[in-house]
């Protein structure tokens, strides 16, 4: 599981933003991690990857920011899943 934000609109950038997130793993310290990359463009922020690992959950702080949303988050990783249009 891929824990991930996007900046809101009218925010330039990260560093403006003043976001943080802190994770609570269940072994193993927290792990705070500020959104504070002033890169132009970056709407998107990949902040931590989950995995299953030895009947637990590993935390992998990642910190990619991504221009775009969820298709390029998707190509970033190199998932391959194949979006769509939705509706409510």
């Amino acid at each position: 599981m891929l824990v991930f934000a996007y900046i809101y609109d009218g925010v330039p950038n990260w560093a403006a933003a003043s976001a943080a997130v802190t994770l609570f793993p269940p072994a193993g310290p927290q792990i705070e991690v500020h959104l504070d990359e002033p890169r132009a463009g970056a709407r998107t922020c990949a902040i931590a990857l989950l995995a299953p690992s030895g009947g637990d959950v590993s935390v992998r702080r990642e910190i990619r920011y991504v221009d775009g949303t969820q298709p390029e988050l998707d190509a970033a990783y190199g998932w391959g899943i194949r979006w769509s249009a939705g509706s409510k």
